[in-house]
């Protein structure tokens, strides 16, 4: 369960409750009294908050006090750290903090925040070295991905580069934080490549709605660094995929705003990953069913597999992730287990529909949202286009001579260098047989795809319709 839920089960009775610890903010209680009883039979001893508060009022303030923590007790320290701060964090993002030993060591006071900063720094550059290390073909197109995740009672903003090795040659070297996730060796991910606080010690979460915008801007000027450092580092060799991949209901406003961070005449956008996007169509669909209070009991681990961005855009992709998910679940059993209250006589093979369609309501919103945001937006950043607009498959990288003619034939279009330009219509046709082949698709299905999306109508949710009006300032 992420730090973000509004509700869990009581950790001694298994009600579900809104209450939570008072220190840590991570486990639930439906009462004070079921507090006391944890506390007493363990809690105390585990409580991440607690520990922290009696770790940081000892926490080194000289370079000679922290060289002496570090030869002393940081291993013991460490391990207890990733140990005991499960209940804080996913497993994702206890990886993430295991995996850079220099972000433990700054959230918990034992390092400043300058002298982390030029940890990180050497780490970045490392970091790019070994991914242009893996493939000698041009463009170098990579992925980030976005996480913000409450670590020590402070909100942080944590970027993550994944790299994917076109000729499968081994790195020569491997940074600290680099994570093989294939056996081949072909793909690892840098799960801490750039992390900044973005809001203040003991922000509740969800956060209040005032914050939103600071928070937000905070987060997308980590990113944007993130990127700036990959251009500056690589010498413009490395550009991140114009698609940054994050969650949803994490830093959701950055997409619902449309919001894009900006580098040179670059433009990244947020996409919510694939599984995100679900969770949220499930948890709409949920309510709007059987009403408040639900909660999936689980779904398919392929329901978050990645998508290529004509993928994402294809309402097929997201019906059968969806209906995956739905199949998955015993209906009557989520209504009596969780104490829904509906009075509604509950027909399995109904509410499975009802619900598959109220999902598939949601994710349609998303794939319209994003066409309007990312689509014509696209056209206006060259320079990201010419690093591939989309995700470039191993299998395509043959391709690639091919994909740097397009590129250049979208550039002259758009520079009005082309002979078509004269004439406004054929400049048109030009530009939408070009971006089809971009993205790896035919003509025909970009404009049927374009069709489909501007047929839905798509409504915007009271409270999505309102997180957009009160937009970042």
């Amino acid at each position: 369960m992420s730090s973000g839920d509004l509700s869990g089960p009581c950790a001694v009775c298994g009600e579900i409750t809104e209450q939570r610890c008072s220190l840590c903010k991570a486990r639930f209680y439906c009462c004070k009294a079921h507090q006391r009883q944890d506390w007493k039979s363990g809690h105390k001893h585990t409580c991440p908050r607690q520990f922290a508060a009696s770790a940081s009022t000892a926490s080194p303030t000289t370079a000679s006090a922290r060289e002496e923590c570090r030869a002393s007790d940081w291993d013991a320290r460490h391990k207890y750290h990733c140990k005991e701060m499960g209940d804080l964090m996913s497993e994702e993002s206890q990886s993430a903090l295991r995996s850079c030993r220099a972000a433990i060591m700054h959230l918990f006071g034992y390092m400043d925040e300058g002298e982390f900063q030029r940890v990180l720094a050497r780490g970045q550059t490392k970091i790019i070295q070994e991914v242009l290390s893996r493939t000698q073909t041009p463009p170098h197109s990579r992925h980030l991905h976005l996480n913000t995740r409450r670590y020590n009672d402070t909100l942080c903003c944590v970027v993550a580069l994944s790299s994917a090795s076109c000729d499968g040659t081994q790195p020569p070297l491997t940074p600290p934080c680099a994570t093989t996730l294939d056996p081949t060796g072909k793909f690892v991910v840098y799960r801490v490549f750039n992390m900044a606080r973005v809001a203040e010690p003991g922000t509740p979460l969800p956060l209040p709605s005032h914050k939103l915008p600071a928070v937000m801007e905070r987060v997308k000027a980590t990113v944007t660094h993130a990127i700036e450092v990959c251009v500056r580092e690589s010498h413009g060799r490395l550009l991140p995929n114009p698609l940054i991949e994050c969650d949803l209901s994490e830093v959701g406003p950055l997409f619902w705003w449309k919001s894009s961070c900006v580098v040179g005449d670059g433009g990244w956008f947020f996409m919510p990953t694939v599984g995100s996007v679900c969770e949220s169509a499930m948890k709409e669909a949920l309510v709007a069913v059987l009403g408040p209070g639900m909660y999936l009991l689980g779904g398919p681990d392929t329901y978050s597999d990645p998508l290529s961005l004509v993928q994402y855009l294809s309402p097929e992709e997201w019906r059968r992730r969806i209906v995956a998910i739905v199949d998955t679940q015993d209906i009557k059993t989520v209504a009596i287990h969780q104490h829904c209250g509906t009075s509604r006589r509950l027909r399995a093979p109904n509410v499975k529909r009802e619900l598959i369609e109220k999902a598939l309501d949601f994710t349609d919103l998303v794939r319209n949202h994003l066409f309007t945001y990312v689509g014509a937006r696209l056209l206006t950043f060259s320079a990201t286009l010419q690093q591939a607009v989309v995700d470039m498959p191993v299998e395509m990288c043959n391709k690639i001579t091919e994909k740097a003619t397009v590129v250049l034939e979208l550039s002259n279009i758009q520079a009005h260098r082309h002979p078509a330009h004269r004439d406004p219509c054929e400049m048109m046709k030009l530009m939408s047989r070009t971006i089809a082949r971009l993205l790896g698709t035919s003509e025909a299905n970009l404009n049927r795809m374009a069709e489909e999306l501007a047929s839905l109508n798509a409504q915007y949710a009271p409270h999505i319709q309102a997180l957009i009006d009160a937009g970042p300032p």
